[in-house]
């Protein structure tokens, strides 16, 4: 890679705003967002409910449109791409996570996992994918229920799911929206340590919380109040 792609941050963000419909009037959820996240860094947003985060999150991962600004991922601009380039932007260089699992109710664990690799490699061999996908199940520590429908696995276990899902791809953007917030705090943190586990060094991660506690893992916490940014800050070590 070139000395000027290195310089090139993984998501850069100017000017971004959001506003909705809200009765007669616009309501603001973001306003004038301006954020640079180098490549390979862990980066945790927080902020109390009704911030932002989560919007954000969408943005930047082309699931909602900007009212105004600018993202660009690698460079590119989302807000330049139709529905189907931003589809296959989201394939083949972002994985999410969801609070809420958002994992194929009539497939199995296995199954899911299985679909987003074959959407990734459309002509890697059925006996590979399939390696793939035992490896990332026993990963997760699931090797042995990927024949199980989401319905029968615990909300801990359908996280993990969850998780192999959106590594399967070896994905070089993460993005997670309260990965734990159905989840206990024994079972949370046990999530968080894999998220850990599973991220390689060259990985890009952003992690929506607003749990503190939770935010120690990360290299970066950014703190969003009524839709702005109040502070940007990396983590010290003590």
């Amino acid at each position: 890679m070139s000395e000027d792609a290195d310089a090139t941050p993984c998501i850069s963000i100017r000017g971004l705003s959001r506003r909705l419909p809200s009765g007669e009037r616009l309501l603001t959820i973001l306003d004038s967002i301006d954020l640079e996240v180098p490549h390979g860094q862990f980066v945790a947003i927080l902020g109390p409910s009704g911030s932002g985060k989560s919007t954000l999150l969408a943005l930047m991962a082309g699931l909602d449109r900007a009212s105004e600004g600018s993202i660009r991922l690698d460079g590119v601009a989302l807000e330049d791409l139709s529905e189907d380039e931003l589809a296959l932007l989201r394939r083949d260089k972002v994985g999410f996570v969801f609070q809420s699992f958002h994992l194929l109710q009539n497939q199995t664990a296995r199954e899911n996992v299985l679909l987003p690799l074959e959407l990734a490699w459309p002509d890697g061999s059925r006996t590979e994918l399939q390696a793939r996908t035992e490896s990332l199940l026993d990963a997760v520590g699931l090797g042995d229920r990927g024949h199980h429908y989401p319905a029968q696995l615990s909300g801990g276990e359908q996280q993990r799911v969850a998780l192999a899902r959106a590594f399967a791809g070896q994905p070089p953007i993460l993005l997670a929206d309260e990965p734990t917030g159905n989840l206990d705090g024994a079972t949370g943190r046990s999530i968080l340590q894999l998220i850990a586990g599973l991220r390689s060094e060259n990985t890009t991660m952003v992690l929506v919380t607003h749990d503190p506690q939770v935010a120690q893992m990360a290299d970066r916490a950014v703190h969003l109040r009524d839709g702005r940014i109040e502070k940007d800050e990396l983590r010290i070590d003590p």
